[in-house]
């Protein structure tokens, strides 16, 4: 959900903290003060396309702010995650810092944890954390697109497993028919290619690097250099401790291990207990001693005595190198190439037996899809069943004058990547025979509380979003309103809501209620802001709900009557949340 809004110089906003809380919360403010802008701000750190003409005037930039918390950073593709990632961007923490500038000369910035990233990033993370509906996004109801993946949604886990495995058949069967047009034309090419390929693979496995090889001998090679130093200092710290010198047998004095010893004879000789436990302590001490004398004899006869060795090990680096500048970036990379070159070549010079072997993997493939096609239209069916009519259970309490959806599936003409099914909504209006899609049958207020049903039966498992409506109730009045209200309220019950209204009914379902007012303004105005101020945003209490909801009801803020209607419509309110 979204804990933080912060916007600057948008619109008639100069500068507002945005008070957000979890559940549903409405938006509300007179004609002209910057309600919109409050849904503009969004959609901008959503990634949304931005308007010049929206910077304040006077203003360079317009800024808009968003902390995002994260349930768990699997709300995030993982290839986005590794984009981020590599940008240096921390996904450990439990929320996500979102800025977007917007300059009047139109260019925009986008910021996520404090780096720069393209646009088309933010857009990407922020799709699964906010969605935004407003008069003009009701239009991507109409889309077959859209329609699919709602089916999809709801039917969840019943097609999630099937779907994943059609995907990667399907992308299987592109390859496939890929390939084989590709065998099926260039012979000539293709055995250039595969003559190619296997000088490469012959230089290669003539070099017969291993794994890591390039990282250990650049390593082996740095200790080579200082082969001088590294004897003189072993030799000297040998001596130190064994008072011998492996390299001169006469050159004897009493080094660290044998001082020890006769430290410990002489303590273990005496008849205070204190010191014979010293003499303990000093055996230890010797053995230790010892044993690192030992080891670094050791290591003095492992060094070469000669630059010989440092001279072969370059040679094997100057081999590694130029197999490295010839086909990858390191000798993992070029073992990886030989792998896959040797695998192009059983395709591609194999003739007519190779085409054959294709035919038949693409033959598999699409026997595959037609099996999975199947089933993924079993299961669009049934769930359609079950989303219309949870659809239209919410549409009945909307108005819709016995207005229905209907939700088809029937077959493509041809595969895509999500199955061979062409999903269709459409609206069934009253005592009329057959039904019509939305795009010619459904207006847009129709389209509005359809889109909300849709929504409010897809709202399970969808806690980290935060849903944005901007005045989807435009059009609508009366118990419709109501309606939408109720609804709104029930959806915060599972995700964060933002209402952007002017309906009271709406309003009133609230759990939380911000109002836009001209800065200065210490109770709602009678008429609207005057062009040009500044607005500011602020949570309202209770007794100042009741004040703004009579002034929505019929601009009776200071009215008792209007305050008695805006008192029973909030008390009636709270009554309906509280018995669901």
């Amino acid at each position: 959900m979204l804990t933080e809004l912060r916007i600057e110089n948008l619109g008639a906003i100069a500068a507002a903290e945005v008070p957000l809380h979890s559940g549903f919360t409405v938006l509300t403010g007179e004609t002209g003060v910057g309600k919109t802008m409050l849904a503009v701000g969004l959609r901008l750190v959503g990634g949304g396309r931005g308007d010049a003409a929206r910077v304040r005037g006077g203003a360079e930039r317009a800024v808009v702010e968003g902390r995002f918390e994260l349930p768990s950073a699997d709300v995030l593709d993982e290839e986005l995650r590794e984009f981020l990632d590599s940008a240096g961007v921390d996904m450990a923490d439990d929320d996500v810092l979102v800025l977007r500038t917007l300059g009047k000369d139109g260019r925009s910035k986008a910021f996520i944890g404090g780096r720069a990233v393209p646009l088309g990033t933010l857009a990407s993370f922020a799709d699964p954390l906010l969605n935004v509906h407003g008069q003009h996004d009701q239009l991507r109801l109409l889309k077959a697109g859209e329609q699919l993946a709602a089916l999809d949604r709801f039917a969840g886990e019943k097609i999630a497993g099937t779907l994943a495995k059609w995907r990667a058949v399907h992308t299987r069967f592109g390859q496939l028919g890929a390939e084989l047009a590709e065998l099926q034309s260039d012979e000539r090419g293709r055995a250039a290619e595969a003559e190619r390929l296997a000088e490469g693979i012959k230089r290669i496995a003539e070099a017969d690097p291993q794994p890591g090889e390039d990282e250990a001998l650049a390593a082996e090679i740095h200790r080579l250099s200082d082969l001088d130093d590294l004897r003189e200092r072993a030799q000297s710290a040998h001596l130190l401790l064994t008072g011998a010198d492996p390299e001169s047998p006469t050159g004897t004095t009493v080094g660290a291990a044998t001082a020890l010893g006769q430290v410990g004879a002489l303590l273990a000789g005496a008849d205070d207990p204190r010191l014979r436990e010293l003499a303990d302590r000093a055996a230890e001490a010797g053995t230790l001693v010892a044993e690192l004398g030992l080891d670094l004899g050791g290591y003095l006869g492992d060094l070469p005595s000669d630059s010989s060795a440092l001279e072969a090990k370059l040679d094997r680096q100057a081999q590694l190198k130029s197999l490295v500048r010839a086909y990858a970036a390191d000798v993992d990379g070029v073992l990886r190439w030989a792998a896959d070159a040797k695998a192009r070549v059983a395709r591609i010079g194999g003739g007519a037996e190779a085409v054959e072997k294709v035919e038949k993997e693409l033959e598999a493939a699409k026997a595959e899809l037609d099996q999975l096609a199947g089933k993924l239209t079993a299961i669009r069916r049934t769930a359609a069943a079950g989303l219309q009519k949870a659809v239209n259970h919410e549409l009945s309490g909307l108005s819709m004058g016995g207005s229905t959806l209907v939700v088809g599936v029937e077959a493509a003409a041809k595969f895509g990547p999500n199955g061979a099914d062409e999903v269709g909504f459409a609206l069934k209006t009253a005592g009329s025979g057959e039904p019509i899609s939305l795009a010619k049958g459904a207006s847009g207020g129709e389209l509005s509380r359809i889109m909300l049903a849709v929504e409010l039966v897809l709202a399970h498992g969808r806690e980290q979003v935060t849903m944005v409506f901007d005045e989807v109730d435009s059009g609508v009045g009366g118990r419709a309103a109501v309606g939408i209200g109720q609804r709104l309220a029930r959806l915060g019950k599972h995700c964060q809501v933002l209402a952007v209204t002017h309906l009271p009914q709406v309003a009133a379902y609230a759990d939380a209620h911000v109002r836009i007012e001209a800065a200065g303004e210490m109770a709602p105005p009678a008429s609207g802001a005057g062009a040009g101020q500044a607005s500011q945003v602020r949570s309202l209490t209770r007794d100042e709900r009741v004040v703004e909801l009579a002034r929505m009801l019929a601009g009776m803020a200071e009215t008792e009557t209007g305050r008695a209607h805006a008192e029973e419509l909030l008390a009636k309110a709270e009554q309906d949340k509280a018995s669901e």
